[in-house]
């Protein structure tokens, strides 16, 4: 009898509503939702662990699609990598290194990944002898603990992994030896409510709090470092959502208010959003004020002193993203408390595209309407290009006075604005050409074609796709003549009888020599097709 009374008093229990048992939620109920930008940027990417780094002053978020991204306290992407693995959580150790640790669900192991380099460093720690994929379930939380927080004295690398089994929703816990790869099994921290589908852990120091997040159960607990549950620490989250990241922001000494960072696995469609921060969240700070000294002598205390062992540097400073490492940085920036840029940033933020190391300023270019590789010094416009884009030319040759363009023949356009189409250009319309005039006629290869254009005239077609017609006799050719090219020149003569005129093919000019012939004799016109055009 006893046994059934115990056993109906428990399904009761069990009966009642989960927020009737649950600790009051201790911080905002309505999120801010961070992750917008990351989503633009990585249409795919499903966020599945989440870090506060307070050295970089940014979160480290990965997505089980194998890339690992770095967000500002305000969303903006600061960086994203491609890391080929099925990354459900990621830790760091040290707030002033580079490294951080991500758990990878297929392989069961913790592997170590760069943010200077942007890539994995080849160093892992196998879990497998304790969680190992069952289904879909797997390693899917990942936090480290110090010595000092834990309950196992003094370890080899001066901390504790603590990984999270979805399967069954216990914390299990390994001493790594950093420098060899090394694993070894401590115990385990069985969860309070006996949940399954743990999705994160996040352990912080200064409050002495172990965050733990189920996904399928829109629930938190909260532990300490040894694993010891403090009663009334587990809280359903105020909106459901795929919750597979967890950190926070904590503010102690100076206060015991920080934030909570949750990461939506489902963020793509979720209503709140990839990255959702939680503010007001109190935690009592497990740390004290700190003796205020001035380690360096740099006239700033170690309470403010971001490096109190280095005169140089006492601040963060903004450093701008420099990816492709031209020395110019881009808009995006994070803070560092380093006297130089890091690797990979910029003390600027001049970089117009930095992902091209061939440019860097933008460059002075000019609408080029018409196609001519010849543009308006009307419209002059900055481009981030090392090269001119498709409409635009990097000179402003094409008007030489307003609205009066060279035509170019054949092309079934009126490039020059005089409601004509495909007429030849002349001098007394056009002016001389706008780039080939300015050449000296000892320059050769700018000419395509010549014929001729009666009255008296010779048609050149130039490689622009231009064409002139330009006037050498005054009447029309009715005598013979003979064109010829000067070599090794743009010249060319025409003779009809004793009278020759000299044809600068770049410039139009004519010189004429000799008497106009008395009485032709015949009509007949004799074209000598010149060589070396």
């Amino acid at each position: 009898m006893t046994n059934r009374i115990s056993l109906f008093f428990a399904a009761c229990i069990l009966a009642l509503p989960l927020t009737l048992l649950a600790g009051t939620w201790p911080g905002s109920t309505t999120p801010t939702n961070i992750g917008s930008a990351l989503i633009a940027a990585q249409p795919t990417f499903e966020p599945s662990g989440i870090v506060w780094h307070s050295g970089r002053g940014t979160y480290i978020v990965v997505s089980d699609s194998g890339v690992v991204a770095e967000l500002s306290t305000a969303g903006t992407v600061v960086n994203t990598w491609s890391a080929s693995g099925n990354w459900e959580g990621v830790t760091l150790i040290d707030t002033s290194s580079t490294k951080v640790y991500l758990a990878e669900e297929n392989r069961s192991d913790i592997e170590e990944f760069d943010l200077s380099t942007g890539a994995l460093t080849g160093k892992t720690w196998s879990v497998a002898s304790h969680i190992y994929p069952i289904g879909i379930y797997g390693f899917e939380a990942l936090t480290w603990v110090p010595d000092g927080d834990h309950a196992y004295g003094t370890t080899v690398s001066g901390g504790l992994f603590y990984a999270g089994w979805q399967y069954n929703g216990d914390i299990y816990i390994f001493e790594p030896n950093l420098s060899t790869g090394a694993m070894t099994y401590k115990g385990v921290v069985l969860t309070y409510k006996g949940y399954t589908d743990l999705s994160d852990l996040d352990y912080n120091h200064d409050t002495d709090t172990l965050f733990a997040v189920y996904d399928g159960y829109d629930t938190l607990e909260e532990y300490d470092g040894a694993g010891n549950y403090t009663s009334g620490h587990w809280y359903p989250t105020p909106v459901s959502g795929a919750w597979e990241g967890v950190t926070f922001v904590d503010n102690c000494p100076t206060s015991n208010i920080g934030t909570l960072v949750l990461a939506d696995d489902d963020g793509i469609s979720s209503t709140y959003g990839a990255i959702s921060t939680f503010g007001n969240y109190t935690v009592p700070c497990a740390v004290t004020a700190p003796v205020v000294t001035d380690a360096d002598g740099d006239g700033v205390s170690s309470t403010v002193d971001c490096n109190d062992a280095d005169t140089t540097i006492s601040t963060y400073t903004a450093y701008y993203r420099d990816a492709d490492g031209d020395g110019k940085g881009s808009t995006v920036s994070a803070s560092f408390c380093a006297a130089t840029a890091p690797t990979g940033y910029a003390t600027n933020s001049l970089d117009c595209d930095d992902a091209d190391a061939s440019i860097s300023s933008t460059t002075l270019y000019y609408t080029d309407v018409d196609s001519d590789g010849y543009g308006d010094p009307a419209y002059p416009v900055s481009l981030c290009a090392s090269t001119a884009p498709s409409g635009y030319a990097n000179n402003a040759s094409d008007i030489l006075y307003p609205n009066n363009r060279i035509e170019i023949c054949n092309d079934g356009k009126d490039n020059d604005g005089d409601a004509f189409i495909d007429e030849a250009n002349t001098l007394f319309v056009n002016r001389a050409h706008p780039v080939y005039s300015t050449y000296s006629a000892v320059n050769t290869g700018y000419v395509t074609a010549l014929a001729p254009a009666n009255p008296g005239a010779v048609r050149v077609t130039y490689t622009d796709g231009s064409c002139y017609d330009y006037t050498v006799f005054t009447t029309f050719l009715t005598a013979s003549y003979v064109l010829k090219l000067v070599p090794g020149t743009s010249f060319y003569t025409l003779t009809r009888g004793s009278q020759t005129a000299a044809l600068n093919a770049l410039t139009g000019k004519v010189t004429i020599t000799g008497a106009y012939p008395a009485a032709p004799k015949t009509s007949t016109k004799i074209w000598e097709t010149p060589t070396h055009l």
